[in-house]
């Protein structure tokens, strides 16, 4: 149960071009520059800086628009900062050739998370190239380096520098010491370079065909140009030690699925800080739904981790099955299986 109440005290706004903002919480310290994009990020449990900003700036957004590389390093400003009590929020404005763009950046004072979003005001624009990623609109995000790890459906995978990732929520690079996470929203295809995550955001034009390279300009073209207003959402997760030890699979995961709301009247009680149906370890076990079964609940999981058995506060686990039915005791790795929970 939460309660929402008006903020104690008014925003703090700030107005027009405005210059280097620095932001310090318990988990990270950053620095964003006047055109919106992030210089550095440090995370405070190790000290270590995330980025390395030598060829990109944190947050920069590339693609080829007229046979001409443009960036939003280019074309964006901070134009509005409002500071109230949980944190900051950035506004930017700015264009890539025609194509405007709004972008908010929301920094929280105590939690370890970033979220951006961007919404893009199309026109018929052509973006990119059918066949070559690199020239679609694409988020950057240049890390420092490390391993590649990635979430796909029921699993993780590890990933190599040059090839499509396709990323069901999240991509981590990290070393042992620490590591950024960036959590898509439904924009899933990615890739690595030096360090560097790219996700793919966009592309359009009318050179697309089912016929082979060449040949399409004799055939029927589609207009495949970008019209109309897109929303991207993403966020970003900073964290200490590699991705297993900072449970990056549970953030993104609660991140995936935000709190529904619903309005209730006044209790004259006092109410727990928390109260759970049931709590369920270890951190590996990923919950995917969650069903009514007769009186009881059936709770589908999957295991991030070594081979374990679940155990459940709050209530009684009665079995564990795979999915064909077979009761087992312990569940192994990237193994599905249904909790029957009284």
């Amino acid at each position: 149960v939460y309660k929402l109440r008006k903020a104690r005290n008014k925003s703090i706004v700030k107005k027009g071009n405005l210059e280097d903002l620095e932001f310090e919480n318990p988990y990270y310290k950053a620095r964003i520059g006047g055109d919106g994009l992030f210089k550095s990020i440090i995370e405070k449990g190790s000290q270590k800086e995330l980025l390395n900003i030598n060829a990109y700036r944190g947050g920069e957004i590339r693609g080829r628009i007229r046979d001409k590389q443009v960036s939003t390093r280019d074309g964006g400003k901070v134009t509005k900062i409002e500071e109230g009590e949980i944190g900051k929020l950035i506004e930017i404005k700015g264009s890539l050739e025609n194509i405007k763009y709004k972008e908010r950046i929301i920094l929280y004072d105590d939690l370890p998370i970033i979220d951006v979003n961007v919404e893009f005001s199309f026109e018929g624009d052509e973006v990119g190239l059918l066949w070559n990623d690199e020239s679609k609109l694409n988020i950057y995000w240049p890390t420092q380096g490390g391993k590649i790890s990635y979430d796909i459906p029921f699993g993780i995978e590890q990933g190599q520098e040059e090839r499509p990732l396709f990323v069901t929520s999240w991509l981590d690079i990290s070393t042992d010491e620490c590591g950024l996470s960036y959590i898509n929203k439904g924009t899933p295809k990615h890739w690595v370079r030096n360090g560097v995550m790219a996700n793919v955001i966009g592309w359009g034009g009318n050179k697309f065909t089912n016929r082979y390279h060449l040949m399409w300009l004799k055939y029927t073209q589609y207009d495949l140009k970008l019209y109309g207003s897109h929303v991207v959402s993403y966020s970003l997760y900073p964290h200490k030690n590699d991705c297993s030890q900072a449970k990056v699979v549970n953030i993104a995961q609660n991140l995936s699925f935000p709190l529904l709301a619903f309005s209730e009247n006044g209790h004259n009680g006092s109410l727990k800080r928390e109260e759970s149906f049931f709590k369920l370890s270890p951190d590996s076990l990923v919950t995917t739904s969650i069903q009514s079964l007769g009186g009881k609940v059936n709770c589908r999981v999957y295991n991030v981790g070594e081979k374990t058995s679940p155990k459940v506060k709050g209530a009684e686990l009665i079995r564990i099955c795979d999915l064909s039915g077979r009761q087992i005791d312990e569940i192994g790795k990237f193994q599905i299986a249904n909790l029957v929970i009284r």
